[in-house]
């Protein structure tokens, strides 16, 4: 097994340089990497990453990350013959991927990416003392899920980018990424229970339903709307008329009162939602 770097990342179908790769036959994919062992100094193209699934039809991705900078303050080169490059850039200092190879069949011209190793400038490095600390976290693209050591599970999309970087090699954020989506067919059903009690949120086609002890969606500010459970629509700039006539001599009063139309009502797409409590 030797150490690289990952220099290029090939998806299929995006190698015109390699018209004689088949396709059919390597479908996955496959990267560019220089071998920097002790002892070895090489580049090799078009090692294929080994997944843990990838059958006809169930498949697991994992593109690893290509270099794209020196994270030194130098041009990344790669070989000192570069014309604008004098020094050859060295590989912990290159912001790519670094994975472990091995060779099927002890066959050198089959090489094959393993897995990958700590990058040795990693700028995700936990510290021992971090609160919340994570036993599983997962980093991609700026987008993070993790399991803390007290058993809670988060996901958090506010610093996804498109794998940017800057000179130093730290990800930049895109205010256009980091959106959440979960697909269901047409006549699927989502239902979000929360264990011990009578809270369920329910969604069916075109239905939404929401069972729980107390339901309050509430837009705050100057009006302050609040639609709660069984309610209907309540807000607090009530105008109420009262019109009527009294009777001096038997001292009876008749009166109506009409409570105005509600004209604050909640603005579409604001506000936030709290189940129970």
């Amino acid at each position: 097994m030797l150490q690289g770097v990952v220099l290029k990342v090939h998806r299929p179908g995006e190698r015109p340089e390699r018209q004689d790769i088949n396709e059919d036959r390597n479908p996955g994919i496959t990267c560019q990497v220089l071998i920097y062992s002790p002892r070895h100094r090489c580049l090799l193209d078009d090692v294929p990453v080994l997944v843990r699934r990838g059958g006809m039809n169930d498949y697991e991705l994992w593109e690893p990350r290509a270099s794209s900078v020196d994270i030194s303050g130098g041009s990344l080169s790669v070989e000192a013959q570069e014309a604008d490059s004098p020094q050859v850039s060295r590989a912990e200092e290159m912001d790519g991927d670094h994975v472990v190879v091995a060779f099927l069949n002890d066959d050198l011209n089959q090489p094959v990416i393993l897995g990958q190793l700590p990058h040795p400038s990693t700028k995700r490095r936990p510290a021992s003392d971090a609160t919340p600390f994570y036993h599983r976290r997962d980093w991609v693209r700026g987008s993070f899920s993790g399991v803390t050591e007290d058993g809670d599970w988060e996901l958090n999309t506010t610093e996804a980018g498109k794998g940017a970087v800057d000179s130093a090699g730290a990800e930049q954020a895109d205010t256009a990424s980091g959106n959440a989506v979960l697909r269901l067919k047409q006549q699927a059903k989502l239902t979000i229970e929360i264990d011990g009690s009578n809270t369920v949120i329910e969604i069916d086609g075109s239905l939404v339903k929401i069972v729980s002890d107390a339901v309050e969606i509430n837009n705050p500010g100057a009006t302050q709307n609040v639609c709660r459970k069984g309610d209907g629509t309540l807000g607090h700039n009530h105008s109420i008329t009262i019109t009527g006539t009294a009777d001096l001599v038997t001292g009876v009063v008749t009166a109506t009162g009409v409570i105005s139309t509600e004209t604050d009502t909640m603005n579409e797409g604001s506000g936030s939602v709290k189940v129970g409590g």
